[in-house]
């Protein structure tokens, strides 16, 4: 399958990170900056669904390296049903927005992401860093 380069803003990846990223504290707030700060992602089909690879910036501060690896709890669904059909995850690395997985929970997105109307599961703050 063939990745494609597409604009951030406006975006429904970009809807996606907002919502993940809610919440207060230094690192989410860090995490946020780098995603305002992106022009472009690139996009590749999966099967299942995507994967929104970001580019690395490195002019803005990382969050802390103990910030957890994954962080999501952000699913999509159809306007009103309860029952979500995508899920989403996003991974940190190095303290830097990484990669932002949506994947479909039947194994194949029928649904264009656009369609569906995006939610936080629960609202839960990150883990804490060991001691």
């Amino acid at each position: 399958m063939t990745a494609e380069v597409t604009a951030l803003a406006g975006s429904v990846y970009e809807k996606i990170l907002y919502l993940i990223l809610e919440g207060d504290g230094k690192n989410l707030a860090l995490l946020r900056r780098q995603v305002q700060a992106m022009e472009t992602v690139r996009v590749e089909p999966t099967g299942a669904g995507f994967f929104v690879t970001f580019p690395e910036l490195h002019h803005i501060a990382p969050a802390s390296a103990a910030f957890p690896r994954a962080y999501g709890d952000v699913n999509g669904y159809r306007a009103g049903e309860d029952e979500a059909i995508v899920g989403s995850i996003l991974f940190i690395e190095n303290g830097r927005v990484g990669v932002l997985e949506i994947y479909d929970f039947q194994g194949g997105l029928t649904v264009p992401l656009e369609q569906l109307v995006f939610r936080r599961v629960q609202k839960s703050a990150p883990p804490q860093a060991p001691l």
